[in-house]
């Protein structure tokens, strides 16, 4: 009966060493795959596109009233939003 348990014991860590093989090899592609997507293939020196930025015009700030939310145990929160419009997008007459 020992022998029985003894072979029983270098089954299971033959199949244990085999487990690991499928997830480290699902790894490495999702890696390689990545990779790929990310721009580790292109032809173009780094560097070599120019960049252009354009300044655009500011405009007024819409704001929102502050807002006050009950939280547990007696604290609140107060929220109060702002944003910076620019000229292309004006602001809507209410």
């Amino acid at each position: 009966m020992a022998d029985d348990d003894d072979a029983s014991e270098k089954g299971k860590k033959e199949k244990g060493g085999k487990s690991n093989l499928v997830p480290a090899v699902v790894l490495a592609v999702g890696i390689a795959v990545g990779g790929y997507f990310m721009g580790g293939s292109s032809d173009a020196p780094a560097g070599s596109t120019a960049t252009t930025t354009v300044a655009v015009p500011v405009g007024e700030v819409a704001t929102m009233d502050p807002i006050s939310v009950n939280l547990a145990d007696g604290h609140f929160l107060k929220v109060g939003v702002g944003v910076q419009l620019d000229e292309r997008h004006p602001r809507p007459s209410s």
